[in-house]
Order: C-alpha cells, then sequence, then structure tokens
C-alpha cells in the first residue's frame, strides 16, 4: 500500500464500529460539502477516479486520510503529499534490491 488507509473515512457506521477491540471509536469524517470552502481539497472540481471506482458518493478521502489534512507542523497539505510515502518507498526499496544483489531490480507498486 502506498498511502495510509482508513477503511470507514466518511462512514456514519464503519465497519469496526462496535468491535469489541475498539468500540464506538468515531469514524473519520472529511469535508466532502462541495458548497463548503473547506472542501476544495476532498472535493475537486472535477470527477476523480475514486468517483468511477467506489460510486457518485465517493471522494479522493474514501479510504484514506482527509485530503485537508496538514503535516510537518502545517507545512504541506496530505493532498500534495499523499502519493510521497509510496514513491519513497519505491527508491528505498530499489535501492535496497541493488545492494543485495548488485543488479538493476524491479519496484512493482499498485
Amino acid at each position: 500500500m502506498n498511502e495510509p488507509a482508513s477503511f470507514g473515512t466518511n462512514e456514519n457506521h464503519p465497519w469496526y464500529y462496535n468491535s469489541q477491540d475498539h468500540p464506538n471509536i468515531p469514524p473519520l469524517i472529511c469535508p466532502t460539502n462541495p458548497h463548503d470552502s473547506n472542501s476544495e481539497w476532498d472535493v475537486p472540481p472535477y470527477k476523480t477516479q475514486a468517483v468511477y471506482q467506489y460510486g457518485e458518493k465517493a471522494h479522493l478521502s474514501s479510504v484514506t486520510l482527509c485530503m485537508s489534512a496538514v503535516q510537518a507542523n502545517g507545512t504541506y497539505r496530505f493532498y500534495d503529499v499523499k502519493n510521497l510515502y509510496g514513491l519513497t518507498e519505491a527508491i528505498a526499496t530499489l535501492d535496497a534490491q541493488y545492494k543485495a544483489t548488485k543488479k538493476r531490480g524491479v519496484v512493482v507498486s499498485r
């Protein structure tokens, strides 16, 4: 996986809600009202792959974190750095493959 997963994002009653291990933990709810100025990151003005894969009510934040979240002490929005984790993971894996085999390897990511 190349990004943090939070399955149950924007769901009123996610699958884990009644679990004995962690009962009644409230789900992560992102700003998804297109008329709300805070939703510009989670609801872009165009349809994304999430809509085609998960249905019309899906957003960029479906099964992950809110795009409006901030990281690095408020320096970066999650929208801007979401895929950097996957990139750095692939770079580190490729480097480790080369060091272990002295041959160029291949990294296949989803």
